[in-house]
């Protein structure tokens, strides 16, 4: 677009955003363009001196009468634009044709009304030009637009309901017996449900955890369950006795006729739930007839309320609700790397806010909340739920990725702990690897061509490196299927060497038809010659050994062929990089177990690996359905493909002339091998 050209678009799209501006404002505001266009409109030229970064331009051009040669008048024209260079001098004065108006000619009258039109015409076809060249509005950018109004326009309603809510009505009464000098409120028995101390007294002494307010010296100020007010003492806080709100008989359970009466005790128990810590008494629940007292608060009594102890004693001081438990495992797995921590002190400060004690010890819920989510682990396997079996691979497993992920270590200086983890389904004790490694006669000393592929090295493949002087567990071992469903796993305390793959190949799925990885240009044949060292692993070794696509593409052109996922009978569609999809889940958690003791690290990564098959399992209908799709549409354009081949080359491409061309390229790339 040429120079002035661009100036005058410019100018109509300011016109356009200038919505209601006065003319004078825009003069003053966009400069000597606006000038300009004003100036030709009128037919007059106005020269002005130019100015160190503007200078003055005339341009003459010569009038004609339209339908003769005869010139009519020279127009002296000047224009204040930004200084142009010299070669687009020209084109900026072409824009607006200065044949186009007159100022002394001859027939002034029709030459000036031709100027107006034209000008006119050409502010029209810039007009739209711009408007055309304008992205369209989008429906998204329209409900965006109309959304941000309607909050403009309904937050100050809100703010006003929040100011009144936060106030006392005048004319506010006790909705349980109507008296007429309410000073409590409760979130959970309803909003606008005031009350007075004596029925604040008897709704609460059944339900104690409740978010209570009192109001006092002109606010509503938060309290704790055991506090209150008496209308005698000026709204002055009172302490009362609530007691743990625990199912009761109706009767005795020992002379069954008399009744339970409860009482509280001076010993203060602690409840935690989603809404924070609440500090409540003891029951004493005695019998009216007998006067025996009533045991309570046995395991029995603990788990039938939903709670879950957070000691071992008779009188756990801790008792966590089950729905708490249940939202911070969910929160956690979609979460990656949140800190216990953090989830804590969060609690803490829900507490404060709410009037109660803001502090939660972090070694009991920790512990609670390891053993209640065992216990669920436990629940799972005694219904025969899948944990680390693929429902579409069992019992025949078609395909099977190795791969380690290195993300996953934990520092050397964290103390490893005393207790070991409570799964064993998934991670294999490092026991046995260890014991394998040593059957195998497995050494970490260096071996010349490990990881080296052509001109490629493979880092991962190194045994021992210098970064991993400070780390315990280096990393984690992951085998899984086609579908991306995490089966088996271990510890690896060195780098990726092939003393742990082996242990999953040969251990776990010696009937698996294919085995996928990420250098099994180099794992291959060091298996064939352990294997040829130890019988019992020969029948491991009549699996395909198949590259991963992905990494085959790092890997020499020979090495693509002979081993690659593509080229061998059998492998199917699969791409060897399933666990690529686990590990971008799993490595998140390293925020927080590279901290962790070695059995609650291993317990985390057991409870995420089952959490993600969870997820795996639960799409793998409509995920197998979208494969099956795009299967048949790439067969059905390999097909076309083909033809289209066989055209252009001129000969039948039978798939035994292919089979024959395969074989001969597989020759070629072995003599490069060697």
């Amino acid at each position: 677009m040429e120079p002035l050209q661009a100036e005058i678009c410019e100018l109509v799209r300011k016109r356009r955003n200038k919505d209601g501006a006065s003319c004078a404002n825009l003069d003053k505001e966009l400069g000597e363009e606006v000038v300009l266009l004003k100036s030709c409109k009128r037919r007059r030229c106005q020269s002005a001196p130019g100015s160190a970064s503007t200078r003055s331009y005339t341009h003459d051009t010569s009038i004609r009468k339209a339908g003769t040669t005869k010139p009519m008048a020279r127009v002296h024209r000047h224009t204040n634009i930004p200084a142009p260079s010299e070669s687009s001098l020209t084109d900026a004065c072409e824009v607006i044709d200065c044949g186009d108006f007159v100022e002394e000619a001859e027939g002034g009258t029709e030459g000036s009304s031709t100027a107006q039109g034209e000008l006119d015409k050409l502010l029209q076809d810039i007009e739209t030009s711009v408007a055309e060249s304008q992205p369209a509005t989008t429906t998204w950018h329209k409900r965006m637009e109309l959304r941000e109004e309607n909050w403009q326009a309904f937050r100050p309603k809100l703010f006003e309901e929040v100011v009144m809510y936060s106030t006392l009505p005048t004319d506010a009464a006790c909705f349980r017996c109507g008296d007429h000098n309410p000073r409590i409120r409760c979130h959970q028995c309803g909003a606008s449900q005031y009350m007075c101390h004596v029925c604040d007294s008897a709704i609460h002494k059944q339900q104690p955890l409740h978010d209570r307010e009192i109001w006092s010296d002109g606010i509503f100020k938060a309290v704790s369950p055991t506090t209150t007010y008496d209308s005698s003492s000026d709204s002055k806080p009172l302490a009362i006795n609530r007691c743990i709100p625990f199912s009761l008989p109706w009767r005795c359970p020992l002379c069954h006729d008399g009744k339970i009466v409860v009482s509280s005790r001076e010993s203060t128990r602690i409840v935690v739930n989603l809404r924070g810590r609440f500090d409540l008494n003891d029951a004493l629940p005695v019998c009216e007839a007998c006067g025996e007292q009533i045991q309570l608060e046995t395991p029995h009594d603990v788990i039938r309320e939903q709670y879950w102890p957070g000691s071992t004693s008779r009188r756990s001081t801790y008792l966590f609700d089950q729905d708490l438990f249940c939202f911070y495992d969910l929160l956690q797995k979609n979460n990656p790397g949140l800190s216990e921590t953090g989830f804590l002190k969060t609690l803490e400060q829900m507490s404060a806010v709410k009037g109660r004690v803001g502090s939660v010890n972090a070694t009991t819920f920790s512990k609670a909340f390891h053993e209640w989510r065992y216990c669920q682990f436990s629940m799972r396997k005694l219904r025969q739920s899948p944990l680390f079996e693929c429902p579409c691979c069992v019992p025949i497993q078609h395909s099977v990725h190795l791969d380690g992920n290195k993300k996953l270590y934990r520092y050397s200086k964290v103390p490893r702990g005393l207790s070991k983890q409570y799964y064993g389904e998934f991670i294999v004790p490092n026991e046995e690897v260890d014991k394998h490694l040593e059957d195998i006669g497995y050494s970490s000393e260096k071996m010349t061509g490990v990881g080296l592929c052509g001109s490629t090295r493979w880092k991962a493949a190194k045994a021992a490196s210098k970064t991993m002087k400070n780390l315990d567990e280096t990393g984690l071992e992951v085998a899984g299927c086609r579908h991306a469903l995490a089966l088996k796993a271990l510890n690896m305390f060195r780098r990726e060497m092939f003393g742990y793959p082996h242990y999953l190949h040969t251990q776990n799925f010696q009937s698996a038809k294919c085995i996928w990885a990420d250098i099994i240009c180099q794992y291959w044949p060091w298996a064939v010659v352990k294997a040829e060292s130890c019988p019992n692993l020969r029948s491991a070794m009549c699996a395909q050994p198949c590259l991963s696509v992905m990494h085959a593409k790092a890997h020499s052109w020979h090495c693509q062929i002979l081993w690659g996922g593509r080229w061998q009978e059998g492998a199917a569609g699969g791409a060897g990089e399933e666990m690529e999809q686990l590990f971008s889940y799993l490595s998140r958690f390293n925020i927080t177990t590279k901290y962790m003791s070695a059995a609650g690290r291993e317990e985390q990564l057991v409870e995420a690996a089952m959490f993600w098959n969870d997820k795996k399992i639960f799409n793998l209908p409509k995920y197998l359905k979208a494969r099956l799709q795009k299967t048949q549409g790439n067969l059905q354009k390999s097909k076309e493909d083909l033809l289209l081949l066989q055209v252009e080359v001129g000969e039948d491409l039978t798939p035994e002339y292919c089979k024959q061309c395969q074989t001969e390229i597989r020759k070629i790339a072995k003599r490069e091998q060697k």
